[in-house]
């Protein structure tokens, strides 16, 4: 069981660079309540970070034409 504000919260700090390099700017909103569900934290993790780098591919690309 885990809080899944801990989880966005710890992701974006690890892609903040990543997100810092393309001057990508996300303003994160958490709501107060703790939302706890019963997940890998690992798995969901590394699903959540893919799932950022393939906006960030995608948002890159589009910038460019």
């Amino acid at each position: 069981i885990m809080d899944m504000n801990m989880l966005v919260e710890d992701n974006l700090e690890k892609l903040k660079p990543l997100l810092d390099e393309n001057n990508i700017k996300l303003d994160l909103n958490l709501i107060d309540d703790e939302i706890f569900i019963n997940g890998d934290y690992n798995r969901l993790s590394q699903v959540m970070i893919n799932i950022i780098k393939i906006f960030n591919t995608n948002y890159y690309k589009s910038s460019k034409k």
